[in-house]
Order: C-alpha cells, then structure tokens, then sequence
C-alpha cells in the first residue's frame, strides 16, 4: 500500500509524463478547462485510450478526480492524518504543485531536454521537503 505523500509523487508523475508527449496539446486543453480537467481528460483518453493500460488500479482512482486541487487536497490530507503534514501547508502545497507543472511542462516545449520529467520531481519533492524536511528518505526511495 502506498503512502499519501508516493500516491502524489506518482499521480503528478503520471500526468505530466501523459502532458510531455503531447505538451501543446495539454497546454492548450488546460487553457481551455483549467482546474477541472475531466472533460478534456475524457477527450483526451478517448483518443489515446492505450495510456491507460498501465495506471494501476490505487492510482486509477485518484487520477480520474475532476478537479486537480480536489484531487490532491484528497492526497496530501491524507498526508495530515498520518502526521506528514500540517493542515494550514496543504493550500500552499497545492498551488506551488501546480505552478510547478505549469511552469515546467511550458518550459518543455521549448526545452526538452533540460525541462522532463525528472526536473519536475525534482522541484515537486523540494517543495514537500519544504514543509517537512523528515520526507527525505522516503521521496528518495519512490521509484517512477
């Protein structure tokens, strides 16, 4: 069973690999739907239903929530039961995360191979060590 904090690693991991083969077209759909991405979610796995072959299923049912900050409020309040986190960091948790895909999955089109997967992981984790240092030997021990 996975942890909160390996659940959130991996589902922004699943997006934004999903976003890095088509990143313009994920920019231009995240313009158009914002925060609820189901629709174009649907749309986009519509086309492209062979991406989801390998989501497993502890993960499936997350990634499909209709709102990215719904969805990982859900994860990293999970986080705050196991005592991983504090209640008043999950907003700020929240935004840097999604700044931090946004940012990185821009720069990506013009730079890809300085802007991956991995810098993004990189910047996701440091922002989590931020409001809890003693996460470090288990975000290094996730493996994507």
């Amino acid at each position: 069973d996975m942890s909160p904090v390996e659940k959130f690693i991996k589902i922004w991991a699943c997006y934004f690999k999903h976003s890095l083969k088509n990143p313009v077209v994920f920019s231009i759909l995240f313009e158009q739907y914002g925060n609820n991405p189901l629709v174009f979610l649907q749309e986009y796995y519509d086309i492209f239903p062979e991406e989801l072959q390998d989501l497993p299923k502890d993960i499936h049912e997350t990634f499909f929530e209709s709102d990215f900050d719904v969805r990982n409020r859900l994860l990293l309040n999970k986080g705050v039961d196991a005592g991983l986190f504090k209640a008043e960091d999950i907003d700020s948790i929240v935004d840097m995360s999604q700044f931090i895909f946004e940012g990185v999955l821009r720069e990506a089109k013009k730079s890809p191979e300085k802007y991956n997967l991995h810098t993004f992981l990189k910047y996701l984790k440091r922002v989590l060590l931020a409001f809890n240092p003693d996460l470090y030997n288990m975000l290094n021990d996730i493996k994507i």
